[in-house]
């Protein structure tokens, strides 16, 4: 029940974006991901009425100093955060 769209550099000074659904679904280099999902408790289906409520959250890898890293997924659709120096 999850979509997401990520940001990601495919060339060194250049990011574009891609949209998916699975862990495997996130390319190398993600630099920005917005995740959307429905929330299923029961007290929040109440508040709205039935419905289940979208919940968006933004994974943004941040480092600072000699440090960076970027979000990427891998073949057991999890998400990775790579971290370099």
């Amino acid at each position: 029940g999850l979509r997401f769209m990520c940001c990601f550099r495919f060339k060194l000074w250049w990011m574009t974006h891609r949209m998916g659904s699975c862990g495997k679904d996130v390319p190398l280099e993600t630099q920005f991901m917005l995740v959307e999902s429905k929330d299923g408790s029961p007290i929040e289906e109440m508040e709205v009425g039935g419905e289940e409520a979208t919940i968006y959250t933004v994974f943004l890898p941040l480092l600072e100093g000699p440090f960076r890293a970027v979000l990427q997924g891998n073949e057991q659709n999890q998400i990775e955060i790579c971290l370099e120096s």
